[in-house]
């Protein structure tokens, strides 16, 4: 019988495939049209440019939107009264129907970017193939020789299966976080404050201490960057697919341990969705209590970016940004929009008692951490 239901649920998802997959080839078929399949190596004027492949941000960045919207579809009965009855009457348990959605889901992402990633491949491949070794060309009366790029193939699968990883892992976490939703508005914020937490208070700073506190972008130390969300899996797969590939990247080492950590993370979502009973407390016949822990997430996710406002006075050639009015414009900004979600989630503008110790203590904590940089950054100043 459980066969018949998925059938039943592939049909009625199968338009999404058509448009995932179609979204998706027509970004990334658009890039593998417009790349470089050649690259000036020498000419009067002695200078040369390097010639890029396909840009793999075209399909990772939008296949890492997409595990968004298919996990609000995968836990879309939890916003509708009717759906929730006929999901807890069936004559499965509710895990195994939670399952059966989440792994459809899954397929049709996966499906999607395989599309995609072999049509985009293909268009490439031909254009690429009809290019010659080497063109002699006279522009502006001046000679310049193009040759194709030394392009290795090979990358370009190695790229897809790792895309196919991140996506699975992404996915799996945030099939995790709107199964906490119990409406459409509640699983979106969901989404957004569990990636900001997740990201910016436990992938972030796990990062910068396994690479020992050392991460350098542009000469800055941001240890953060690499650890929110998708960002260092993406940018590894797109370093990875560059033609004339090299691991000697000095960022190479942080993107595959943010990499690794996005990975873990979506194992251990995984585990918690697949084998762990409802997280949000709720039960059929049963009206449970709501976890309460589930409350805190819009918090955490709020301490995780008061402490990016708090901290931006630390960084390199900040001179004009501590001395002016703009942070603390900032801040404001950070705490009107920090009640503003809160009345939203709460769908009150009267914030209840727990609400509002936690919004004061992190309110409070991000005040005193822009404080104590500031004074932390003309203390050395003046040390200077």
């Amino acid at each position: 019988m459980l066969k018949h239901y998925c059938i039943w649920q592939l049909k009625k998802w199968l338009p999404l495939l058509g448009i995932f997959g179609g979204a998706l080839t027509l970004v990334f078929g658009y890039t593998c049209l417009e790349a470089a399949t050649a690259t000036i190596a020498s000419g009067s004027g002695a200078y040369a440019t390097y010639g890029y492949g396909p840009s793999f941000l075209a399909i990772f960045i939008p296949a890492m939107l997409l595990t968004f919207v298919m996990a609000v579809f995968v836990y879309a009965y939890r916003t509708s009264r009717q759906s929730v009855d006929t999901y807890y009457q069936a004559a499965y348990k509710s895990t195994t129907i939670k399952r059966a959605r989440t792994l459809i889901g899954l397929g049709i992402l996966l499906a999607s970017i395989t599309i995609a990633f072999i049509i985009g491949f293909a268009i490439y491949g031909i254009r690429y193939l009809s290019t010659p070794l080497t063109r002699e060309v006279t522009m502006h009366g001046n000679p310049y020789t193009y040759v194709r790029i030394d392009y290795n193939f090979g990358l370009f699968g190695v790229a897809y299966l790792l895309l196919l990883l991140f996506v699975t892992a992404e996915y799996f976490i945030n099939c995790f976080l709107a199964s906490l939703g119990s409406y459409v508005f509640d699983q979106i914020c969901l989404l957004l404050f569990g990636n900001i937490f997740l990201s910016l208070c436990i992938l972030g700073p796990a990062l910068y201490i396994i690479t020992v506190g050392h991460i350098q972008v542009a000469g800055a130390e941001f240890s953060l960057l690499y650890g929110f969300g998708p960002i260092g899996p993406c940018i590894l797969s797109y370093f990875i697919s560059l033609p004339g590939f090299s691991a000697d990247y000095e960022i190479f080492p942080h993107l595959v341990g943010t990499s690794v950590l996005t990975v873990s993370l979506g194992i251990i979502c995984t585990i918690a969705n697949f084998f762990i009973g409802d997280p949000t407390g709720e039960t059929a016949n049963v009206r449970g209590a709501r976890n309460k822990t589930i409350g805190l997430i819009p918090h955490g996710a709020a301490l995780a970016i008061g402490l990016v406002v708090g901290c931006c006075g630390l960084l390199p050639n900040s001179t004009n940004y501590v001395l002016s009015a703009l942070p603390w414009f900032i801040y404001g900004i950070f705490g009107i929009g920090y009640y503003g979600f809160l009345a939203l989630w709460r769908h009150s503008f009267k914030p209840s008692k727990e609400d509002l110790i936690c919004f004061l203590s992190v309110y409070g904590a991000t005040l005193l951490l822009m404080i104590a940089c500031t004074i932390s950054w003309q203390g050395g100043a003046y040390l200077a």
